[in-house]
């Protein structure tokens, strides 16, 4: 599931970065390794929490909900104090740092809403798809 965020997001970020503008460099290439990192933590804490959700007798839907309500505020908080440091790069006046600025808070916006809102679904749809294929 993370390489499914992570492709998501680079995509999703190359192409906004595209549309807005933003020039690639070797900066702005670096975002990719950025992005790879983040959204692999936020997976490990996603799917960590809900296998163990389950492991405590919940079906996916309520391990997935219930791990939500455990880990999502970490991760939001994570995510929100990553975009304040990256966020600080969009006031340089070196366009290159600017652009390197803009690109990265995008990039772990669109990991945060991937995140919360794509991957937990996703999850449990696979999970629950896999219980009754193996259940036959």
């Amino acid at each position: 599931f993370t390489i499914i965020s992570v492709g998501a997001v680079i995509a999703w970020s190359s192409l906004d970065m595209y549309l807005i503008g933003i020039p690639l460099s070797p900066l702005t290439a670096v975002m990719g390794v950025i992005i790879i990192g983040i959204c692999t933590e936020f997976m490990v804490l996603l799917i960590g929490r809900y296998e163990e959700e389950k492991r405590q007798g919940l079906l996916p839907r309520d391990a997935m909900v219930t791990a939500l309500s455990k880990i999502g505020r970490a991760i939001v908080t994570t995510a929100l104090t990553t975009l304040g440091g990256f966020g600080v790069l969009i006031a340089s006046d070196f366009v290159l740092i600017r652009d390197f600025g803009i690109a990265t808070v995008l990039g772990v916006f669109l990991i945060l809403v991937i995140t919360i809102t794509v991957m937990p679904g996703l999850i449990v749809w696979f999970d629950e798809w896999r219980r009754k294929r193996l259940s036959k």
